[in-house]
């Protein structure tokens, strides 16, 4: 079905709407009015006018909307057209129908009737005469307000801007017109009651009065020519009937019960047409916070008060697309270093660990005395070899692993794939096994990493969700970094199944031998980390703590806990996972 032209379309609404209103009109006032209601003079007098006004408004509005297309357009006088013309369409209309309730009055008044009837069916008549006003109004409005937007990214409309002030108006007093109406009803209906009760009453008397008269009529002639003179009620009584004198019009408070309903759906609509802007402008502002790289559409306001609030936030528009610019250009950049970062990562660690896994398997190997046997002083030379290269070695280990898992943290700056992070259901033995796998033997038994798992044989045990590689290194990590402060000792790491499930690591040292100095700087590395990750600072201000900032970035990910509960003379670490 072919759309019709914006013109055609108020015209035909138009049309109808001023058609049926007057038919309504001519109807409804002489039922609203009661007895102070105007002849059929009168009737005719208004269809004629508002027929007249009907073909007038007619010519008027092709006016205003001849220059309009039949489809939305970015021009600014057509969309000015389309935005004004349902202000200049109500405001005529309440002209209008004011000019019908002053008219209505002043033709009573000056056929004789009384000055209070007048102005109430005046009244009455500017009450009726409203709603096709009102409902033009929002039919021409929501015809046209595609035009008045335009395409997107248009823009802000220009013309007519209403105060509030003037909308409010426009939609409190049709329920303020429509009160007095109603308290107009009230009062007639109550005089019309009190009338009819009255006249039943003296018919009432008069009935009595008259059979007792009649009763003392000598003949039937005699009575037959009085009971002719009595009134057509009080003959009816006297004949057995009993007609119901209070039966009041219905169509009075039916018609004041149509135009209530009509009131509260037209001054919710209206309404809606007070609250439009703010609407759109909060419209506004949710698609600048979605992630939307699309403009977003521009506020369509109307009203006086709302226009300063849209030019503001044009402004602040225009701001932050700037700042979300420069943030994704900011974005994109850091994921480029962040790729670049990783390759070099990556490059390091295959650069630094196979060289140092060939030095600490040769001296192992020499250790051995594979090769020969060696003196004292070249296994206390080779035994420092080792011990500085596994700690080497396991200090690169925790600044790749937290490279990888502070990248975690950055929305968009690495995936779970890419860092090799895989969490899995996995139990306490599970990771004792892999834990023991990853500890490398002290070849001059001096320090030594205990394994210990505190569970019954046969027991069940409860799965965790983690990853297990970078769990378990991370722990060998943090007990290889205590026996670098020992010349002799043992760290244990105990396993556990605590009760509210999940799996439960414990990093404690059994013995030390030692330098009490290397002691204090150990301790004191540990607490600067673990104040450092507990300020959730973005990377470790000193990078000899990197083992507990490692312990700290496993448990955030992997939604556990850690617990240091002392640091002197040693730390002494727990690690929760949680239950899958």
């Amino acid at each position: 079905m072919r759309r019709l032209h914006p013109l055609d379309a108020i015209r035909l609404y138009t049309l109808l709407a001023g058609l049926a209103s007057t038919a309504f009109t001519v109807i409804a006032v002489p039922e609203l009015s009661g007895p102070r209601a105007p002849g059929r003079d009168w009737q005719i007098f208004y269809a004629a006018g508002a027929l007249l006004t009907l073909a007038l408004a007619q010519v008027w509005m092709g006016r205003p909307l001849r220059r309009l297309g039949a489809r939305p357009t970015a021009d600014p006088e057509h969309r000015r057209l389309a935005h004004d013309f349902p202000v200049e369409l109500v405001r005529g209309g309440f002209v209008g129908a004011l000019a019908f309730g002053v008219t209505t009055a002043a033709w009573m008044m000056a056929r004789g009737g009384p000055a209070g009837d007048a102005v109430a069916v005046g009244a009455i008549t500017y009450v009726v005469a409203l709603w096709p006003v009102l409902g033009l109004y929002l039919g021409a409005r929501h015809i046209l307000r595609r035009h008045a937007a335009g395409p997107p990214g248009a823009g802000p409309v220009r013309g007519i801007r209403q105060p509030l002030a003037g909308r409010l108006a426009l939609a409190l007093q049709v329920p303020v017109v429509i009160c007095a109406v109603g308290l107009l009803l009230v009062q007639e209906g109550n005089s019309e009651a009190y009338a009819v009760e009255a006249g039943a009453y003296f018919t009432e008397r008069l009935e009595r009065m008259a059979r007792t008269i009649a009763e003392q009529l000598p003949g039937e002639l005699e009575r037959a020519e009085f009971a002719a003179a009595l009134p057509p009620s009080v003959t009816a009584r006297l004949n057995g009937e009993r007609p119901d004198e209070l039966r009041l019009g219905l169509l009075p408070y039916g018609l004041l019960a149509g135009l209530i309903l009509l009131a509260a759906v037209t001054g919710r609509r209206l309404a809606s047409t007070v609250t439009d802007d703010l609407a759109s402008i909060g419209e506004t502002l949710r698609h600048i916070n979605d992630d939307d790289p699309s403009p977003p559409p521009p506020p369509a306001v109307a009203l006086w008060e709302t226009t300063a609030v849209a030019r503001a936030l044009d402004a602040t528009l225009a701001g932050l697309t700037a700042q979300r610019s420069a943030l994704r250009r900011a974005a994109a950049e850091r994921r480029r270093a962040d790729a670049a970062k990783a390759r070099f990562l990556a490059h390091l660690s295959h650069e630094l660990k196979s060289p140092l896994n060939s030095i600490l398997g040769f001296s192992e190997v020499l250790l051995a005395e594979i090769d020969g046997p060696i003196d004292a002083r070249q296994r206390s030379q080779l035994g420092t070899l080792w011990r500085s290269g596994d700690g080497l070695l396991r200090f690169i280990l925790a600044l790749l692993d937290l490279s990888r898992l502070e990248g975690l943290r950055s929305p968009g700056a690495a995936s779970v794939r890419s860092t090799g992070f895989a969490p899995a259901p996995t139990t306490a033995a599970d990771l004792a096994r892999m834990l023991r796998q990853q500890v490398r033997p002290d070849p001059l038994e001096q320090v030594d990493i205990r394994v210990a798992l505190y569970a019954a044989a046969g027991e069940t045990q409860p799965a965790a969700r983690f990853d297990p590689a970078h769990t378990a290194r991370a722990l060998y990590i943090a007990a290889g970094s205590l026996i670098d402060a020992m010349d002799r000792g043992e760290v244990q790491i105990a396993f556990t199944h605590p009760r509210s499930g999940g799996v439960e690591a414990r990093i404690e040292v059994v013995s030390a031998e030692g330098e009490p100095s290397d002691r204090a700087a150990v301790v004191q590395q540990w607490r600067a980390a673990d104040a450092d990750a507990r300020r959730a600072r973005p990377g470790p201000g000193d990078l000899r703590g990197a083992p507990v900032l490692l312990l700290h970035r496993l448990v955030e990910i992997q939604g556990g806990g850690l617990t240091i509960e002392r640091f002197e003379p040693w730390p002494v670490v727990t690690m929760t996972l949680p239950p899958v």
